[in-house]
C-alpha cells in the first residue's frame, strides 16, 4: 500500500500473488518502484498508472527475498534470492544483465544463504553492499562485475537484518542477532586511524580473521579494553572466537511460475489484477566473475551492546538530518560552534547540562549565521530490535 504522511487514507494498493518481501523506490524517478515477492517475480510498478510496467520471473524459480538499485543513477535493479543469488536487471525493460552468487567457495556456506538486503554507495563509484544469512557482508563492484571485499564479525543466521552505508560511503553499520550494533570501515587498510570521538567504554573493537568465527565481546572492565582509540573512540582488542549456530531450514517447494494472463487471487482478498506479459524471459546469462573464495575475510570492526534482543535494523542518520541538527544548535553536533560563539561574545553558556527531568537548563539559541559542513557522518545511529524498540 502507498501512503502519504499527511493523509489518513491509503492512496493506492498494489496487489501481488504472494507475500511481498522487499520494496525499493527508484532513486531517479519516484513514480517507479520495484518489489520482490515469494511468487518468484520481480515487478517494476508505475504509480500514476497504478499497475505493473514490467515484470520477470527469477532464474530457476527462486523466491525473491530482497530488491534494490545498484547506484543513484537507478539504471540497474538487483534482486536477491533465498539461495544467495543476486540477479541484475536493466531498469528500462528488466532484461537480465548478469548474476552473482553470494556464497563461500567451501564449507557450510558454499550452498548460498538468503539475501537479506542491499545498500549502494551514494558516491560516484559504483559499490553495492550485499547482506546475507551467512553472517557476511559483501561489497560488489557492478561496473567491474567482481566482488571487492567481504566483512564479518556480526551474527546473522536467520534474521532479515541488512547493513547500511554512511552518507560518505566510508563506514558500514549493521544490526546483529547477538544484540549488538557493528560498524566497519569500508577501507580496512586504514581502519586504525585516530578517532575524533571521545573514548567510550561501552564501545569495543574486534578482529575477524579467515580462520575465526564471529567475535565475542570481552567482559566489562576487561584490562584488554585499555588501549588505542579508533574511529568510534573504542579500544583495540583481539576478539575471542565463538561459533554461531546456523539456522536450521527445510527445503520448501517453489511454486511454478504462472502465466501473466492468469487472474491473481489471495485468500480472503479480492482478485488482484493480472500482470502484463513478462518483459523478458529468465534466461541463464553468463555469470559475472565471482572472487568470493579468493577475497580476504579479515575484518576490523567495532560494536556495542545496543538492545536486550536481536537488533533487526541499524542505520546512520542521513547527512541532511545531521546538517539540520547542527544548524539548529543541537547540543552534540554543534557543541564546538557554541563554544566558539561563547568565546567571541564573552558569555559563559552550558547548554549541554541537563536538569533532573532530562531537559536542558537553558533554551537553545537561534541558528548560527555561518554553519559549517558536517565532517562526521557516523555521529548518530538509529537501531531497532525484534521486541519493537527503537533507540537513537
Amino acid at each position: 500500500r502507498l501512503w502519504h504522511p499527511h493523509r489518513p487514507e491509503c492512496l493506492c494498493t498494489f496487489r501481488h500473488r504472494d507475500i511481498v518481501t522487499s520494496v525499493a523506490f527508484s532513486p531517479r524517478d519516484d513514480r517507479l518502484f520495484v518489489s520482490g515477492s515469494l511468487d518468484c517475480r520481480l515487478r517494476l510498478w508505475d504509480i500514476p498508472a497504478r499497475g505493473v510496467r514490467h515484470w520477470t520471473g527469477l532464474p530457476d524459480g527462486q523466491m525473491v527475498t530482497a530488491v534494490g538499485f545498484t547506484s543513484a543513477r537507478g539504471d540497474l535493479v538487483v534482486a536477491g534470492t533465498y539461495r544467495g543469488m543476486c540477479v541484475f536487471y536493466s531498469t528500462h525493460d528488466l532484461s537480465v544483465q548478469g548474476r552473482m552468487h553470494a556464497r563461500s567457495s567451501r564449507g557450510r556456506n558454499a550452498q548460498g544463504s538468503k539475501i537479506t538486503g542491499f545498500a549502494y554507495a551514494p558516491t560516484s563509484e559504483q559499490r553495492l553492499l550485499v547482506s546475507s544469512n551467512d553472517s557476511r557482508l559483501r561489497m560488489f563492484l557492478p561496473a567491474q562485475r567482481t566482488l571487492g571485499r567481504k566483512y564479518k564479525g556480526h551474527a546473522n543466521a536467520s534474521s532479515q537484518a541488512y547493513a547500511r552505508l554512511s552518507a560518505d560511503a566510508r563506514y558500514i553499520v549493521s544490526g546483529s542477532e547477538d544484540h549488538n550494533v557493528y560498524v566497519w570501515p569500508v577501507a580496512q587498510d586504514n581502519a586504525a586511524t585516530p578517532a575524533t570521538h571521545p573514548a567510550a567504554d561501552h564501545i569495543r573493537r574486534g578482529r575477524a580473521g579467515s580462520g575465526a568465527a564471529n567475535a565475542a565481546a570481552a567482559a566489562p572492565g576487561d584490562p584488554a579494553a585499555k588501549g588505542d582509540r579508533s574511529l568510534l573512540g573504542s579500544l583495540f582488542r583481539r576478539a575471542r572466537s565463538v561459533s554461531q549456530p546456523r539456522a536450521q531450514t527445510t527445503d520448501t517447494a517453489v511454486p511454478a511460475p504462472v502465466s501473466g494472463a492468469e487472474t491473481e487471487k489471495a485468500s480472503g482478498s479480492p482478485a488482484a489484477p493480472a500482470d502484463p506479459t513478462p518483459s523478458t524471459t529468465a534466461a541463464d546469462p553468463t555469470e559475472w566473475e565471482s572472487l568470493d573464495g579468493r577475497v580476504e575475510e579479515k575484518s576490523i570492526y567495532e560494536y556495542f551492546s545496543a538492545h536486550d534482543a536481536p537488533v533487526s535494523q541499524a542505520l546512520f542518520v542521513p547527512a541532511s538530518t545531521l546538517q539540520y541538527l547542527a544548524d539548529h544548535n543541537d547540543p552534540i553536533l554543534s557543541r564546538p560552534k557554541l563554544r566558539q560563539t561563547s568565546k567571541q561574545t564573552g558569555e559563559v553558556e552550558n547548554l549541554c547540562r541537563p536538569t533532573a527531568d532530562g531537559l536542558f537548563s537553558q533554551p537553545l539559541p537561534t541558528p548560527l549565521p555561518s554553519p559549517q559542513p558536517i565532517e562526521d557522518m557516523t555521529a548518530i545511529i538509529v537501531s531497532a530490535d525484534t521486541k519493537g524498540n527503537i533507540r537513537v
